[in-house]
């Protein structure tokens, strides 16, 4: 897949001279129902022996436009780029946004991005909007080309009642509702971050821990215990993971992410790992004694493994 950064000067920009299918969005999270527009651009693009792409934006929009006070991303730029390769995607286009490009009209977005980039067909959600004040939308989006562009509009998609979006899956992740999570992404939630030096309370109460410095721009889940998958180096690993402020030993003044991971041995220091969660089991908790501590841990590992080990035993057999 070719990343293509488009800036507001478009006589800078490279020229594509292939004609493009494009998916149209910020896509951040890709869940299922983002998944569903970009297939749908990418079988297009098949069919008539064209060239499919994605045109996204960054940063994104509603954070220029203040409407979104946390910069923080379901799937940063990186990730969100990954996962859009695997979907066969031949081209992802980014529009530098800001807000000299936020005060295009509608008319003037298509004719500086779309049509300069020989978009013929475009395929987009049923409540998309653009250009300034967003008064651009699906219908609009064949007037603004002079029909020079074939538009497709997904359906709007629900789950549980509610429109498929980021904004559902940010509130589940502030509840704790993985498994809710993981039935719109497609797949568990991850953060990826290094491993830094704690405090080694863990390994005093043989009870080792990876601390994680999770990268800012993922967005905040809720505080508690999580059963996880923990990856490293391409191997997957059981892990019971806390997030919070350690109530009971070394009380921290910042949140942190720590993990506990099962059956591994060697050192993790500065490396970089990825944790998903599978299942919020508890809110963090302040321990009378030790004795109460370790209990809790012991059924947090065994309720832990219980959810996990199908999960690893599942990949193994495919």
């Amino acid at each position: 897949m070719v990343i293509i950064r488009l800036s507001k000067d478009s006589s800078t920009n490279p020229k594509i001279n292939i004609p493009l299918i494009a998916a149209l969005g910020q896509f951040d999270g890709l869940h299922e129902a983002h998944q569903v527009l970009i297939k749908k651009a990418v079988a297009l693009a098949k069919e008539r022996n064209l060239k499919s792409a994605v045109i996204s934006f960054d940063p994104h929009p509603d954070i220029i436009l203040k409407k979104q006070t946390d910069p923080s991303y379901l799937t940063p730029l990186d990730k969100k780029s990954t996962f859009i390769e695997n979907l066969g995607v031949d081209y992802l286009l980014i529009v530098e946004f800001d807000e000299e490009v936020a005060r295009l009209s509608h008319q003037d977005f298509v004719k500086s991005y779309l049509l300069a980039l020989k978009v013929k067909g475009i395929v987009v959600g049923f409540d998309y909007r653009y250009g300034f004040k967003g008064l651009g939308n699906c219908q609009t989006l064949t007037s603004d080309s002079d029909g020079q562009i074939e538009v497709t509009v997904i359906d709007e998609i629900k789950y549980d009642n509610q429109k498929m979006g980021s904004t559902l899956i940010r509130q589940y992740l502030k509840e704790g509702r993985m498994e809710d999570v993981s039935a719109l992404l497609g797949r568990f939630y991850e953060v990826e971050g290094k491993v830094i030096e704690g405090s080694k309370i863990g390994r005093k109460l043989n009870l080792p821990t990876a601390n994680l410095a999770i990268r800012s721009d993922f967005a905040p889940l809720k505080s508690g215990v999580y059963a996880a998958l923990v990856e490293f180096m391409n191997q997957k690993y059981i892990g019971v993971c806390n997030i919070g402020y350690n109530p009971t030993f070394n009380t921290q003044k910042e949140r942190r992410l720590e993990v506990h991971i099962l059956n591994f041995e060697g050192e993790l220091y500065d490396k970089t790992i990825k944790v998903q969660f599978v299942k919020w089991l508890r809110d963090e908790m302040v321990f009378k004694n030790l004795y109460e501590f370790q209990t809790q841990i012991e059924n947090d590992i065994k309720l832990t493994k219980s959810l996990v080990a199908p999960l690893l035993k599942a990949k193994n057999r495919i």
